[in-house]
């Protein structure tokens, strides 16, 4: 079984890791591929992978879609997908940690997102169970299994056998 870890930072999972940034870390694990790329086009050929792993990199991303498109394209058919994100608690709790008037708290999570560069896409898609289920059934997945881990959505899918392309 090969897999693909995309944003695997310093803790690579995958037979292959992407990252849009190298680290000095990666020397210390010889036996696995690394590629510095971005995950909006991989370099990789169709279809390749068993699985694929996309850990804590879908709110940093410029746009959500395309990554997981990409991850679509170099998954195998019934491939799987494994996917922790965000909740939008985790960026909420610092405002209400913070705020002294009420008020004040949506001016605070716009100037955050805009400090941040947090789009507002994250807001309305990612950070609900509904939004990445309808994310990924929209590219050509089939969703097994959502859970939440403490502030973590832990999202398990397939790739369908067909996508709209009849591929």
């Amino acid at each position: 079984m090969v897999s693909l870890d995309v944003g695997c930072g310093n803790r690579p999972r995958g037979d292959v890791n992407v990252d849009f940034r190298s680290s000095p870390q990666w020397k210390r694990y010889e036996d696995k591929l690394f590629i510095c790329c971005d995950a909006h086009c991989l370099p990789l050929r169709s279809k390749i992978f068993d699985a694929a792993f996309c850990f804590l990199v879908l709110p940093y991303v410029h746009n959500e879609t395309q990554v997981v498109r990409e991850l679509n394209r170099v998954l195998k058919t019934n491939g799987r997908v494994t996917i922790r994100h965000n909740l939008l608690l985790v960026y909420l709790r610092t405002f209400f940690k913070n705020a002294r008037q009420p008020l004040n708290i949506a001016r605070r999570i716009y100037l955050y997102m805009f400090r941040h560069n947090v789009q507002n896409s994250i807001i309305n898609t990612f950070q609900t169970r509904r939004g990445m289920a309808n994310l990924l059934r929209n590219n050509n997945f089939t969703v097994k299994e959502i859970r939440r881990i403490n502030d973590i959505l832990h999202i398990e899918a397939r790739r369908k056998k067909f996508d709209s392309s009849g591929t």
